[in-house]
């Protein structure tokens, strides 16, 4: 791949339409392309030379590559709530129908996802994502990955029945007077821990070798309807245990509205966060807390009082980034006053509460809308650079954030959406936007983008339950969601009471808390949804039979049956 491609350059100069194709001058621009070659592959990098002021219409660099029928496609989705799994060539993306698109748009659906940035195709054998892609073969990989994201989200797209990629940039309407990267893109092949790492040692980005972390978050529990007595309670129910966890988080529910971070609800929390955080470290363990930086509700003092903080959209209108709470309002991070306040947000919340970790959420809101000079991806990335600067050395959890904008940037990063109460959701769910909320989605994620993993930060597969009230999961599926998350995450949160678990439940809980971290020595995608996974712990070897899948499958021959949403130990050796 990458051998032989076509690049498209098409501007505009005072309304006038020009194209540019690959290395050639015309009177208002140059592209230069350069092609090196790496460890396991080569580089391409394009570059566009205006000599005025010019507006990008599209660009694109296109190929020809057939995939075999039984190999395995992998294509990033958007961020982390983006449904990302390996499939085949003839399976099916999901994508936004037209009939639905009306309700979509009035309940803000569409605001969460890729949506925001194009229309994708629906049809079979037809595939796209951001940022990076592979196609696997049994244990070989052919990698397309995008060394530069600031200059704007890459799009990599694959049409099976015509053999054809195409890379395009997030750059519509970009206004450039400068030297500017329209491309810096890499093939690489081979195995794949071989691959990944070189992919990001290209981008500049040193492993982690952080060892795995327990915790609580009280979300999926209590959701908002925390309080002190709650937070505490639980909190007494970890003392006493052998082993001690590592982070104790409070979640959304402690603040009086969403964007008024540091206006607590002194009747839930009246001792304040501040007490809360130290009760924590009485307990030998580091405190999180849970913001939203980039937004705020219309009940928040910001909305009130600063409404000119806010982001607008191309028509004018105050723009919504989803509808959570009743819907919420996107602040406009390139006012100085926004950046101001968010520095005294967190110069508290750090500083004065004392909290170790910050886990930031609906990160994408700051990149929803491009400005005549910045993409989505300069504008993330510039917005993950300030809260970088702002938190300093204490601990950043990403989530519902563009993944690229986040490599090497948070220590823990969501890698996939909300775990349910239930296995999918609501069918109807499936109609309005790949972000939303599934433990079948967020399992096959967590398998999915495990090649992320102390690469470009640790991953967080979200909470494993394993209680059983106020859940519709069966028991199979808690030990599934439970066993996927141990053996490929490296943030293991739940949210249970400990005082209400079984005996079962408990032997479950002391097995996830072990700090034994498995090696995955070989991962294999049999079929959507359904993978083996070998694994050595200590000096065993374990085969591990995935399904997420609404059927029975056979293995072995047919000699092993797994049943719909279970995961077994097949062989042991």
């Amino acid at each position: 791949m990458l051998e032989l491609f076509d690049i498209c350059i098409e501007f505009e100069v005072n309304g006038v339409h020009h194209f540019l194709n690959g290395n050639n001058t015309n009177d208002n621009a140059t592209c230069k392309i350069t092609i090196s070659k790496t460890t396991r592959g080569r580089r391409v990098l394009v570059k566009l030379i205006p000599k005025t002021v010019i507006k990008i219409v599209r660009t694109s660099l296109t190929f020809k590559h057939q995939v075999k029928t039984d190999s395995k496609l992998f294509f990033n989705g958007y961020q982390s709530w983006t449904d990302s799994q390996e499939l085949s060539v003839s399976d099916k993306m999901p994508a936004l129908k037209t009939w639905i698109k009306p309700i979509v748009t009035k309940y803000q659906f569409d605001k969460y996802g890729d949506s925001v940035i194009r229309t994708f195709s629906n049809k079979r054998s037809e595939f796209h994502g951001f940022t990076y892609c592979y196609i696997k073969d049994k244990d070989q990989l052919q990698l397309l990955g995008s060394i530069d994201e600031r200059s704007g989200f890459t799009i990599f797209e694959y049409f099976h029945p015509l053999s054809t990629w195409i890379i395009s940039k997030d750059n519509q309407d970009l206004l450039i007077d400068q030297s500017t990267t329209m491309f810096d893109v890499v093939y690489l092949e081979g195995l794949e821990q071989d691959v990944f790492d070189d992919y990001f040692s290209l981008m500049n980005i040193q492993p982690r070798i952080d060892n795995l972390s327990i915790g609580w978050t009280s979300w999926y529990y209590h959701y908002q309807n925390i309080s002190e007595s709650v937070v505490l309670s639980n909190l007494k129910s970890f003392i006493d245990l052998p082993q001690s966890i590592d982070i104790f988080q409070v979640d959304d529910g402690y603040q009086q509205a969403i964007g008024d971070w540091l206006l607590v609800d002194n009747e839930k929390f009246p001792s304040g966060m501040k007490t809360i955080a130290e009760k924590i470290h009485q307990a030998g363990v580091k405190a999180g807390i849970w913001l939203a930086p980039f937004v705020c509700v219309k009940e928040s003092h910001i909305y009130k009082n600063h409404m000119d903080w806010l982001k607008k959209d191309n028509q004018g209108n105050l723009l919504m980034g989803g509808s959570n709470w009743g819907g919420f309002y996107v602040l406009d991070m390139e006012q100085e006053a926004v950046l101001d306040y968010l520095k005294h947000v967190f110069d508290v919340v750090i500083n004065d509460w004392g909290y170790d970790m910050v886990k930031l959420d609906f990160l994408y809101a700051a990149c929803m809308v491009p400005t005549k000079t910045k993409t989505r991806g300069q504008l993330m990335a510039e917005a993950m650079d300030f809260l970088r600067t702002c938190v300093g050395d204490k601990l950043i959890l990403g989530c519902g954030v563009p993944l690229a904008s986040a490599f090497g940037k948070v220590d823990y990063c969501r890698i996939g959406c909300d775990v349910g109460l239930d296995w999918n959701d609501k069918f109807y769910m499936k109609w309005f936007h790949r972000e939303r909320i599934s433990t079948y989605h967020a399992i096959n994620n967590t398998i999915g983008r495990s090649h992320l993993n102390k690469r470009a930060f640790l991953n967080d597969p979200d909470v494993f339950i394993l209680r059983d009230e106020s859940v519709s999961l069966t028991t199979t599926q808690k030990k599934t969601l439970a066993t996927v998350n141990k053996l490929f995450g490296n943030l293991l949160f739940t949210s249970d009471d400990l005082t209400r678990y079984s005996q079962d439940m408990t032997t479950m809980f002391h097995w996830m808390m072990n700090k034994e971290e498995p090696i995955i020595l070989s991962k294999i995608c049999v079929r959507k949804g359904v993978y083996e996974v070998i694994v050595q712990c200590k000096q065993d070897i374990q085969t591990y039979i995935i399904n997420t899948s609404s059927k029975t499958i056979m293995y072995k021959d047919g000699h092993i049956q797994v049943k719909p949403f279970d995961c077994v130990i097949v062989e042991e050796a």
